[in-house]
């Protein structure tokens, strides 16, 4: 695994510390002392045949198409041919992730959910729009800014409408975290927006009833709950808020299906 220490420079950048790990790679806080901006600094694992590269690559040209303050912005995908990969240069959104959120409240208000709601998918409908498929919808890639603007990060499991699948493997098309993925994807099925859209659901569910909607054991326990037992239960008090914003848009911001998707 690529790993970088403090103090690195790497493409006019200088790296401050870690903020990030996953099976993909590491993601590093970094400055770029010319302009004085703080960046998150993505780097990906060493993979196999060069496999890095074309992910890190492909990743760089989906999220490039995206235009949204909902989504995670890219400022520029630097050669790394010491290791022939990419470093991606993305913006730093320093309020952590839903998932610290999760960690902190026990309970977060509707009204901070129904907020959150509509940040997540506007980010959809703009990578929708944009021909892009997340892939991976999940607190831990759900971005929160000071101001507590949500953007979408990650789009490492995404792909575009006009790709075929002969373009990544199987397992880059069919991947995801397993509680939020969409029935259709559990089965085998590639991602696309529709599956999107359940896995934002299963994130608010969970933000609002504090757990997933159904229980997340193996592929097949989930899948048999999805097919046969109801959601799990959410608070009297979203009830009670649904029904008095059931003629409002402020949940979805009128959101149309991902422009056709």
């Amino acid at each position: 695994m690529i790993a970088f220490e403090p103090g690195d420079q790497h493409a006019g950048l200088r790296i401050e510390r870690e903020i990030g790990r996953g099976a993909y790679g590491r993601v590093y806080l970094a400055e770029d002392p010319t302009i004085g901006r703080r960046v998150a600094l993505k780097v990906l694992s060493a993979l196999p045949g060069g496999s890095e590269a074309r992910r890190a690559l492909r990743e760089a040209r989906m999220v490039g198409r995206i235009q949204s303050p909902n989504t995670v912005t890219l400022y520029r995908a630097i050669p790394y041919e010491e290791h022939d990969s990419w470093l991606l240069e993305m913006e730093y959104v320093a309020g952590g992730s839903l998932t610290e959120l999760l960690g902190q409240e026990e309970a977060i208000p509707v009204e901070r959910v129904v907020a959150l709601a509509k940040d997540i998918f506007e980010g959809l409908k703009a990578a929708h729009e944009a021909g892009v498929i997340h892939g991976d919808v999940k607190p831990g890639n759900v971005l929160l800014d000071p101001s507590g603007t949500a953007k979408l990060a990650d789009f490492g499991l995404g792909w575009a409408l006009d790709e075929t699948l002969a373009t990544s493997s199987r397992a880059e098309a069919l991947g995801g975290t397993p509680a939020y993925m969409a029935p259709e994807v559990v089965m085998g099925e590639r991602s696309r927006a529709a599956s999107d859209l359940w896995s934002a659901g299963v994130v608010l569910h969970r933000l609002l009833g504090g757990k997933p909607p159904f229980p997340s054991g193996s592929l097949q326990e989930l899948f048999a709950a999805v097919q046969n037992a109801p959601p799990a239960p959410l608070p009297a008090s979203c009830l009670l808020y649904t029904s008095d914003a059931a003629d409002d848009d402020r949940i979805v911001g009128g959101w149309g299906g991902g422009g056709g998707v």
